[in-house]
C-alpha cells in the first residue's frame, strides 16, 4: 500500500487537526491573554495565508466591559497560529502573531472588538487576506467601525495587519468584500451613513435625523494592493456615491444588513458603466 499523502491528502489531514482544535485552542487563548473569564471568543477560522498548502488558525477575542463604561473595558485581539509541521499534534500549534503586541500603540483605543467579516485575495498575489472590521472603543456619538487586513508577508516570513487610518464607517455603517467590477479580483465595499434633516411632527421644526435613522449612505470602493488601501475611481471617479433617501435599517445592530443587497446591486451596475439609479 502507498503510504504516502499528496498535497491534499495532507491539506485535509491538516485542516481536520485545526477543526479539533479549535474549542481547545480557544481555551488557550483566552488562558493566556484574557483577564477575565468573561471575555470569550469572536471568531475562529482556517485559512492557508502563507500559502504552505496549510491552514493557519485565526482566533478573534471579543472585547469585555462593564456596563455603560466602555472606555474602562478590556480590549478584544486576534492571534494566529500554525503548525511547526503538517499531521503535528495539539502541543505543535504555536502562536507567531497577536494583533496587540504587533500594531502602533496610537491604534489601540479604536481597533478594540474584532468581528470578521471575510476571507478573500484582495491583491491578486494568490495568498488569501482576512478582511476584519473592528468597532471603535468609545460610543456614539464618536463610535466608528475602523478596517485592517491580516495578511502574510513574504518578503520577511511575517503575518501583519494592515491599517488605514481613514477608514472608518460610521456605526450603523459596513463594509462588504465583492468582486464588483468582475475582474476576477474581489473590492471592499465601504458603505457610511450619511445624515439628513426632518421635520418634527410635534413641533414642525426641522432637525437632524436620529443617529439610528439614516436614510441615505455613502458608498466608496476600496481596493488593497498588499501594502495600502485606496480608493477606487471605478465608482463615481472615487467620489462618494449616495443613495437614494430611502434606506432605514430595521434595528441599529443589524446595520446595512437588510437592504446590502440592493446597494451592492447599485454599486456593480453604475461600475459596470450601466449607471442605474435605484427607485424611489
Amino acid at each position: 500500500m502507498n503510504k504516502s499523502l499528496s498535497r491534499s491528502d495532507h491539506r485535509a489531514a491538516a485542516m481536520g487537526v485545526s477543526v479539533a482544535l479549535f474549542l481547545m485552542l480557544a481555551g488557550a487563548v483566552l488562558g493566556q491573554s484574557a483577564n477575565t473569564p468573561t471575555e470569550s471568543i469572536a471568531f475562529v477560522v482556517a485559512a492557508d495565508l502563507n500559502g504552505d498548502g496549510f491552514d493557519e488558525v485565526i482566533v478573534g477575542l471579543e472585547a469585555w466591559s462593564e456596563p455603560h463604561i466602555a472606555e474602562f473595558s478590556l480590549p478584544g485581539d486576534v492571534y494566529v497560529y500554525e503548525h511547526n509541521s503538517p499531521l503535528a499534534v495539539t502541543s505543535d500549534l504555536h502562536q507567531v502573531f497577536q494583533c496587540r503586541s504587533s500594531i502602533p500603540e496610537t491604534y489601540l483605543s479604536a481597533f478594540f472588538q474584532p468581528s470578521l467579516i471575510s476571507i478573500a485575495d484582495l491583491d491578486n498575489d494568490s495568498l488569501p487576506e482576512v478582511v476584519i472590521v473592528w468597532y471603535e472603543q468609545y460610543w456614539w456619538p464618536t463610535a466608528y467601525r475602523p478596517l485592517s487586513v491580516l495578511q502574510f508577508n513574504p518578503e520577511d516570513g511575517s503575518y501583519e495587519l494592515a491599517i488605514d487610518a481613514a477608514r472608518f464607517v460610521g456605526e450603523i455603517g459596513g463594509y462588504a468584500v465583492e468582486d464588483v467590477d468582475l475582474d476576477g479580483v474581489p473590492e471592499i465595499v465601504e458603505i457610511d451613513p450619511v445624515y439628513g434633516t426632518e421635520t418634527n411632527p410635534m413641533s414642525g421644526v426641522e432637525e437632524w435625523e436620529c443617529h439610528y435613522c439614516p436614510h441615505r449612505y455613502g458608498v466608496r470602493i476600496i481596493g488593497f494592493d498588499g501594502g495600502a488601501f485606496h480608493v477606487d475611481p471605478a465608482l463615481n471617479g472615487g467620489d462618494v456615491y449616495v443613495t437614494a433617501d430611502k434606506y432605514l435599517p430595521d434595528a441599529a445592530w443589524e446595520a446595512t444588513s437588510s437592504f446590502l443587497p440592493e446597494i451592492l446591486e447599485q454599486v456593480r451596475s453604475m461600475v459596470q458603466g450601466q449607471s442605474i439609479e435605484p427607485d424611489a
